[in-house]
């Protein structure tokens, strides 16, 4: 009798985490169509990346404020910008966090914004 109480409860366990998992992994997808390095990227990106991103996306809207649609610069400028530049763009606060890639850093630097 114990043996077959252990294994329904082992059932039940890993139903609830198979249901915990699916809901992560359904709110990941979810966030990684909002944030727009991840929607945009043609490779598959993991579920820490996709947070680190989300993250980076708020800290920056913190840090500089959101902008309204018609004070942002056209991704054509910036790009144009950034290849004129022969480099690419950092920005860090006072106190040395990251706020702001370029693209262009991973043709200089190899490591993806």
């Amino acid at each position: 009798m114990n043996g077959v109480a252990d294994k329904n409860g082992r059932e039940a366990r890993n139903r609830a985490e198979k249901n915990r998992r699916d809901k992560l992994n359904g709110s990941i997808q979810e966030l990684s169509a909002m944030v727009p390095h991840v929607a945009e990227s043609p490779r598959r990106v993991d579920k820490t990346a996709v947070l680190r991103f989300a993250a980076h996306g708020l800290r920056v809207d913190y840090v500089f404020g959101k902008s309204k649609p018609e004070d942002t610069v056209k991704p054509e400028a910036q790009d144009s910008l950034f290849r004129m530049l022969n480099g690419f763009l950092l920005s860090v606060t006072c106190r040395g966090q990251i706020v702001l890639v370029s693209p262009s850093v991973e043709q200089f630097l190899g490591h993806c914004q």
